[in-house]
């Protein structure tokens, strides 16, 4: 009697330990920007809408991301993205404090920072991608696409664990 209590103390005690782990296997995310800084100046409110998906499929409710940007001279700041109407959609009101070039990236709340490219913003308006960059809509590609390379490395990973060829029945 005194070793079913052991067992069930320590299977317990595994169990317990497991949960955490657990929880916290396979968390990511995906984000997307509805629109980049483009034609935003210094001074200028950028709403950024961003799309966050569990995955890259689940709309992912109950997180608080943020909107990063980064002057790359300690001129950094960060802005609240609030929920909208639509599940796993934050909206933040974001405003370049000067003329410059600014890196912008998303911290989704959940798993990562997103970054989205670096970005020129005018004294009068007018932002572009740093150095000629690439396209908005190449950058926001790029992320989609990495973001589905993720979801099939994950897929491809679990099928390999329960796909292993077993021997076949000896005859006889």
């Amino acid at each position: 009697m005194a070793r079913r209590a052991i067992l069930a103390t320590t299977a317990a005690a595994l169990a317990a330990l497991a949960l955490p782990a657990a929880s916290t296997a396979g968390g990511w995310a995906t984000v997307g920007l509805e629109t980049l800084p483009a034609g935003v100046g210094a001074g200028d409110t950028w709403v950024a809408e961003a799309t966050i998906l569990q995955h890259g499929r689940t709309p992912l409710e109950g997180v608080k991301p943020r909107v990063l940007i980064d002057d790359g001279q300690g001129g950094s700041r960060a802005f609240a993205a609030a929920p909208t109407s639509e599940p796993g959609v934050y909206r933040a009101d974001v405003v370049f404090p000067q003329a410059g070039s600014w890196r912008v990236s998303v911290d989704d709340g959940f798993s990562l920072t997103h970054s989205f490219g670096e970005f020129q913003i005018g004294a009068a308006g007018g932002a572009t991608a740093a150095g000629g960059g690439v396209p908005v809509w190449a950058a926001i590609g790029l992320s989609l696409m990495a973001g589905g390379v993720a979801s099939a490395l994950v897929a491809l990973g679990g099928r390999r664990r329960g796909s292993a060829a077993r021997p076949a029945p000896a005859e006889g």
